[in-house]
């Protein structure tokens, strides 16, 4: 089994616990994309700036990330926040790069009571 194939079902699994069973079935979305290539090392990496940024980031302002290693990095910039009793939402940018593929989205993430951040399904916010 390749690296590569053991990224995509890594990323599946994330997805799936996340709350994302709809992209998580259909495996095409993986091909080619930065994250299919990132190793341990840029997961880590990749996963300790969204949480710092998540947290801590002030809106527009950009977190980057980089492995020189594997030459992979990335980019997470909140570029909203909303808040409602009990709960905290912030919707980032995440630009990924990595085997000279480059990906940009926008996820929105809530803070769930027990201080975790979770993906917001779109109007489950």
């Amino acid at each position: 089994m390749t690296l590569r194939v053991t990224w995509a079902r890594m990323l599946v699994g994330l997805l799936v616990l996340t709350g994302l069973p709809a992209l998580a079935s259909n495996l095409g979305f993986l091909r080619d994309t930065p994250m299919s290539y990132f190793n341990d090392a840029d997961m880590k990496l990749f996963r300790e700036t969204l949480a710092r940024t998540l947290s801590e980031g002030k809106d527009n302002e950009a977190h980057r990330w980089d492995n020189p290693k594997t030459k992979s990095s990335g980019e997470i910039t909140p570029l909203k926040t909303e808040t409602s009793p009990g709960k905290m939402c912030r919707e980032v940018q995440i630009v990924n790069t990595a085997k000279g593929q480059t990906a940009k989205s926008v996820y929105t993430f809530c803070k769930e009571q027990g201080g975790d951040w979770k993906v917001a399904l779109p109007g489950k916010q």
